[in-house]
């Protein structure tokens, strides 16, 4: 016989479970009875539903990290604004870093720009009987992304050594600020809107420019010691095309889209 309770071996004739303590109904330990087929695969059965539940509910929350984290991308671009292009805009201009400055225009623009004037030079040269420097424009491009740093910082540096000059410091040591109390935002009207986009076509630019601001800010350059500041008004054009913001004109910057340095230089 076996235990009912715990399954135990017992003698034949004992009342009680010598390992358990279980009682016997009617005087003898009542044997073990094999659980039901139909029970164990009603419990395999339920077991399987509750595998395939949790599979679903680890997949469901999978899926909504997913979501989570794609949404959290998405508002990651969408804090790029105008006036954090500027900052970037006078970041780059302090460090002499033409790669960083022209980051915050459109490539595309760019390339169309400079290819513009790539055109442009070379029916000079065919009018003047002048034989070009560049056989194409993908040789004048390559050259010029080489010699744009150089040229970036050779042409920002007196600007800071003028500023150095004036706060009686080194260039090296000069720091800056922006006044944000002084950060004015103007949209852009209808009609210079409609003269950006004749400028796009002329240039065969596709992009879609939506809105336009016209940014305006103080930068407090600070001499090495911090005794003395000298406070810039500058002003930025900052368009919206293709659904991101970018800069497109800075007048008291260095312009990076400018070429003429290897054109006509």
């Amino acid at each position: 016989m076996f235990c009912g309770k715990c399954g135990a071996s017992v003698p034949d004739g004992e009342e009680m479970c010598p390992f358990c303590g279980e009682r016997a109904r009617g005087g003898a330990i009542a044997p073990v009875k094999d659980e039901p087929k139909e029970k164990k695969n009603k419990t395999s059965a339920l077991a399987l539903l509750k595998d395939k539940r949790a599979r679903r509910i680890i997949i469901a929350a999978a899926a909504v990290l997913l979501l989570a984290l794609i949404a959290a991308a998405i508002v990651s671009c969408a804090t790029v604004d105008p006036e954090s292009i500027a900052a970037d805009a006078v970041e780059a201009y302090m460090d002499g870093d033409a790669d960083a400055y022209c980051e915050l225009y459109d490539e595309d623009y760019l390339r169309r720009y400079y290819e513009y004037n790539f055109k442009a030079y070379l029916e000079m040269c065919e009018k003047q009987g002048v034989v070009s420097r560049w056989k194409d424009f993908d040789g004048f491009y390559a050259e010029l992304r080489d010699a744009r740093e150089d040229y970036f910082v050779d042409s920002t540096q007196p600007d800071r050594d003028d500023i150095a000059y004036l706060l009686d410091s080194d260039s090296a040591d000069i720091s800056y600020e922006i006044d944000e109390d002084s950060v004015t935002i103007d949209e852009l009207s209808r009609r210079e809107l409609k003269k950006w986009r004749e400028r796009f076509e002329l240039i065969d630019f596709h992009g879609e420019l939506t809105e336009g601001v016209k940014l305006r800010m103080k930068v407090n350059f600070i001499s090495g010691d911090g005794d003395q500041r000298l406070g810039e008004r500058m002003e930025f054009i900052i368009l919206k095309v293709n659904d991101n913001w970018c800069l497109f004109r800075c007048d008291d910057l260095y312009r990076a889209q400018d070429c003429s340095f290897l054109l006509f230089g």
